[in-house]
């Protein structure tokens, strides 16, 4: 498996962290890394994808994941379908405590109109003070339609986020 990078970028202070004209015809699959993620306020990431009319905001989701946390001795199961958001992508805790936020994502038939497209999310994060933190959760936009790029989101902004994506040969 060989990957070819597509696009690196960089946000600061921002709500929405958009990764535009991303996914052509020349991949089936993509991988997006984030890296470098901090923000103000404890929360989880998620994600809208962007199509020829913007971003996708209607309930055309579905997730399930497992959350899996060392500091609180459980693990908790989250899904849903008909969402208007993809959840669980990862966990921020607020500033002084994000030492390691990361995810992986796989991005599956996103330029290809005529099939849904699907996602793999690995995640993993560690709060000083407070423990370890992770996910892995797979997700899917249950539209047939070209997809062209994804939207970062939380509640509040990212004070920082850095993306790498990358086509898969």
């Amino acid at each position: 498996m060989g990957f070819e990078l597509i696009k690196s970028q960089t946000g600061t202070t921002t709500a929405d962290f958009d990764l535009e004209n991303i996914f052509t015809a020349d991949y089936n699959v993509y991988k997006i890394n984030l890296f470098n993620m901090e923000a103000a306020n404890a929360d989880y990431i998620f994600f809208r994808i962007i199509n020829a009319s913007g971003k996708d905001t209607g309930a055309n989701y579905d997730y399930g994941g497992q959350l899996l946390y060392t500091h609180t001795g459980h693990d908790l199961t989250v899904d849903a379908t008909s969402s208007t958001t993809a959840n669980y992508v990862g966990y921020f805790h607020p500033a002084g405590y994000d030492d390691g936020n990361g995810a992986t994502i796989y991005v599956y038939n996103a330029p290809d109109a005529s099939t849904y497209t699907g996602f793999t999310v690995h995640a993993a994060g560690f709060g000083n003070g407070i423990g370890q933190y992770g996910n892995k959760s797979i997700m899917l936009h249950d539209v047939a339609e070209a997809v062209t790029g994804i939207s970062f989101q939380r509640t509040g902004n990212f004070d920082k986020i850095s993306a790498n994506v990358y086509g898969v040969n």
